[in-house]
């Protein structure tokens, strides 16, 4: 058993030393796993082997690095696609909070319609996301970067707050923070990149009107004691759902 264990316990580090030399390029990584290790073997032939084999092994040649196809895409192109992939988390949080309670709370007569909602978010984060990318090209990881990306999740923190926790004036607020932050944002990144700060533009704007929307929301359903209307909407359809089911409707 404890043969077998240590046989399988080589053949793994075998196996993982193997992938990192080709990763690596450099064979003499893992050329020691090669020396007999037999129980009879004595440990001076096998000291003497395994020094034999070092100095005999050819010396490892400068392999030029090879880029894959992932290297090749530009960072703004993955930037784009991951500003686009990370708006979609909340999209069944959204889709809930509006089967629920959303249409049932007291809501300004300018509200836009629910279709409107994707593809305008779509857009913008497509547009966010390019903007990020272009920047980055051109300074990397540095201040400007950091606070976008903290911006960034703070914007896709909003739904889960607003619609998944009914908490109407954590999402003013946030949306107020998200607003406010765009007015370093936006100047910084048209000093890096022109076109940068001019793709976010459309975003300040849409962000300006959702910020006013969440503060009628939040006028027109105010929160009494932690509660509000879009909390007691979303429990009253809870239970109609329940007493439903009991019933068998």
């Amino acid at each position: 058993s404890c043969t077998m264990m240590m046989s399988f316990f080589r053949g793994s580090l075998l196996a993982i030393l193997f992938l990192f030399s080709l990763l690596s390029r450099q064979e003499y990584v893992y050329s020691f796993i090669f020396i007999p290790r037999a129980r009879n073997f004595p440990r001076r032939q096998a000291k003497d082997a395994k020094f034999h084999f070092q100095r005999s092994a050819p010396k490892p040649s400068v392999v030029p690095r090879t880029h894959s196809a992932l290297d090749v895409v530009s960072p703004m192109v993955w930037s784009t696609i991951g500003h686009v992939l990370g708006g979609t988390i909340g999209v069944p949080v959204v889709a809930n909070g509006i089967k629920t309670w959303y249409k049932k709370v007291d809501l300004p007569s300018w509200t836009p319609p629910d279709r409107i909602f994707a593809p305008t978010w779509t857009l913008l984060y497509a547009l966010m996301g390019v903007a990020a990318g272009r920047v980055y090209q051109r300074v990397g990881e540095t201040l400007p970067i950091f606070l976008w990306t903290c911006h960034y999740l703070l914007n896709l923190s909003w739904a889960p707050i607003f619609f998944g926790r009914k908490r109407l004036r954590l999402g003013l607020l946030m949306n107020i923070t998200l607003w406010s932050s765009l007015g370093y944002i936006i100047p910084r990144f048209y000093q890096i990149d022109p076109l940068s700060g001019k793709l976010l533009l459309p975003y300040l704007v849409w962000l300006t009107f959702a910020t006013a929307l969440n503060w009628s929301i939040c006028s027109r359903n105010p929160t009494e004691g932690g509660y509000n209307n879009a909390m007691f909407q979303f429990d009253l359809d809870r239970l109609q759902q329940q007493a439903a089911k009991y019933a068998g409707i």
